[in-house]
């Protein structure tokens, strides 16, 4: 059983004692949500304008929706226009503070405020070496990493807000939410549940994409009853689903072959059970695996082990997070990419 979305809380959900203070936490928590949205709605807190548009691709869980891989699909898209495009991220664990602003291109470190520091952004290193030419903010305070930006820049064609359904501080010309249907759909926020904030708050957004499979038919005509209510045909409802790329030697380029052995996993996403299965389907026989929490470093025991190995598989997350210790192994890393499926996007009805 992997418990990396929180290894804290799914631990009490287990225990029943522990239930009612879950319940207390995610009451106190949903209300604090809902007092914050509605504030905003009745402009008491202000939402800023940025120039040019600006797309916002969030979730309502705690993360596993696929949010990196169809922003990574956007970029490719707009690349392909010729759009001049700016990520703001705010950098999860990544090190940089509410005071500082990051600016990545090509995979390169630029402090617009703040001082020079290692920093470990392994979406926003991901986003910049996949597309070099595109300008990667990271801070937590978006609007005021974008002023700055735009003091020694052009404003770009689109924004784009990362992970910011809930950032409402910022003006957004159109809110994609994204939800992992094969999860559990109780409307519960996180600690009892999942969800950040509630169902209801699809009412806020523009196109809604639901990602992976539906358990069971059933499963999904539920869902959809329940999408109908909460959006009250205001929006786009669209289904995708992804693929991992065959892994493939950092080094050769050579494909893994199926049914490999004494390989080492090294996982550190929301959902590594789902990455433990595909490299599972492919024959794989794993002596070590390396399960990290969302975003987390490799230990001091965990690097000891892989400078020993001769063959590593991971994703491509945790490959740029670890990027320079990767980069001086020996031993031949296999990369699995998680893509979009450009063939596998419909809409719903």
């Amino acid at each position: 059983m992997f418990l990396s979305r929180d290894k804290f809380f799914f631990k009490l959900k287990k225990q029943f004692i522990f239930k009612p203070f879950l319940v207390f936490i995610s009451f106190f928590l949903k209300m604090i949500v809902k007092s914050r949205n509605l504030l905003f709605d009745k402009k008491i807190l202000k939402i800023k304008k940025l120039p040019g548009q600006c797309i916002s691709i969030g979730n309502l869980t705690l993360g596993g929706s696929g949010k990196s891989p169809f922003l990574l699909f956007l970029l490719e898209k707009f690349s392909q226009e010729g759009l001049n495009v700016a990520v703001l991220t705010r950098g999860y664990k990544s090190g940089v503070s509410r005071k500082e602003v990051v600016l990545l291109k090509a995979g390169g470190i630029c402090f617009l405020k703040g001082d020079p520091k290692k920093i470990s952004s392994d979406e926003a290193l991901m986003y910049s070496y996949r597309f070099p030419h595109v300008s990667i903010i990271v801070s937590p305070s978006r609007f005021k990493a974008a002023t700055i930006f735009l003091e020694r820049n052009v404003v770009p064609d689109i924004w784009i807000l990362d992970d910011g359904f809930q950032h409402r501080q910022i003006h957004r010309d159109l809110d994609i939410v994204l939800h992992d249907v094969s999860l559990n759909l109780e409307d519960k926020i996180f600690p009892e549940g999942f969800l950040r904030e509630s169902f209801l708050s699809l009412k806020r957004c523009d196109i809604f994409i639901a990602t992976h499979r539906f358990i069971d038919e059933k499963c999904k005509n539920d869902f959809l009853l329940r999408l109908n209510f909460y959006l009250r045909k205001r929006a786009s409802y669209f289904q995708l689903e992804f693929f991992n790329e065959k892994p493939k030697c950092l080094k050769t380029g050579v494909f893994l072959k199926e049914g490999e052995k004494d390989l080492i996993l090294v996982c550190g996403i929301a959902q590594p059970e789902k990455f433990l299965h595909y490299g599972e389907s492919l024959g794989l026989f794993f002596k070590e695996t390396i399960i990290l929490d969302d975003h987390s470093s490799l230990s001091l025991k965990d690097r000891k082990l892989l400078r020993h190995a001769k063959k590593i598989f991971t994703t491509e997350k945790d490959y740029y997070r670890e990027k320079s210790f990767f980069d001086s192994l020996e031993s031949c890393l296999y990369i699995s990419r998680f893509l979009v499926n450009p063939k596998k996007i419909k809409k719903f009805f």
